[in-house]
């Protein structure tokens, strides 16, 4: 479930802060006053699920990484 709080930020409902992802995985912010979630420019998300968080950094680094353990090397084709 994606919450788009993109014009919510430091707003709450029923005594809960919006888009503290209680009820969605994903939870995205925009700090410019007429962006929203469909442009698809997220300034800022907060999430719920580490698989999906480690995911979103490796999109933000464009697949990136430090971790050798994540280096694949390929054999030389024929």
């Amino acid at each position: 479930m994606l919450e788009d709080a993109s014009h919510a930020i430091g707003a709450h409902y029923q005594c809960q802060p919006v888009a503290n992802c209680r009820y969605s995985t994903i939870s995205v912010f925009g700090f410019h006053p007429l962006k929203i979630i469909i442009i698809a420019k997220v300034d800022l998300a907060t999430i719920n699920y580490a698989p999906l968080a480690q995911r979103t950094v490796d999109f933000r680094n464009h697949g990136t990484t430090k971790d050798a353990q994540l280096f694949e090397l390929l054999a030389p084709g024929p």
